[in-house]
């Protein structure tokens, strides 16, 4: 059954048996399932936080038949995706939101958000305790934040303080 599904959006929930440098190992119905670190979540899971998805169950989509290691590839990443649209279409501006950081840059911090959503927290918007000091947050760090808008291509924008600027006064044209 599991080759029927391989490539498609129908999904499994299978368990978290271990964890190796090159991902995790997982059972579905005594079937070895194997899923690589890129594919566990939209983001990278934090090495420091692999352990913990030990005994955790995920959904996750068939991806192909490893005849090598005689294993189904699966991805849980693939099945997230499906999950963005609705996601994307619940954020409300102005509202406040819990996050986890997945990275920092010298122009603002990325923070997942929604299980799904990763968006980006300019530096400007950052709490001025860290403002000049984003290297020092933590990939994993928990923050709190609103959702201030979505641009063409679904880049989400965040900020920590919510205050008018000059651009919310600019209309098309």
């Amino acid at each position: 059954w599991l080759h029927e599904i391989a490539g498609t959006d129908v999904f499994i929930d299978a368990t978290v048996t271990g964890v190796n440098r090159f991902g995790y190992e997982m059972t579905y119905k005594g079937l070895d399932l194997f899923m690589l670190h890129y594919n566990s979540d939209v983001n990278m899971i934090p090495k420091d936080k692999q352990q913990d998805m030990v005994g955790r169950t995920l959904r996750v989509a068939v991806e192909f038949y490893s005849p090598d290691n005689d294993n189904f590839q699966v991805s849980r990443k693939r099945y997230m995706e499906t999950l963005i649209p609705q996601k994307m279409e619940e954020l409300v501006p102005g509202r406040v939101y819990e996050g986890v950081v997945t990275g920092t840059t010298s122009f603002g911090i990325f923070v997942q958000l929604n299980e799904v959503l990763t968006g980006m927290i300019h530096k400007d918007n950052v709490h001025e305790d860290y403002r000049d000091r984003l290297g020092d947050i933590e990939q994993g760090t928990p923050i709190a934040f609103y959702y201030r808008d979505t641009l063409k291509g679904n880049k989400i924008i965040l900020t920590q303080y919510w205050k008018e600027s000059a651009w919310d006064d600019i209309d098309k044209g």
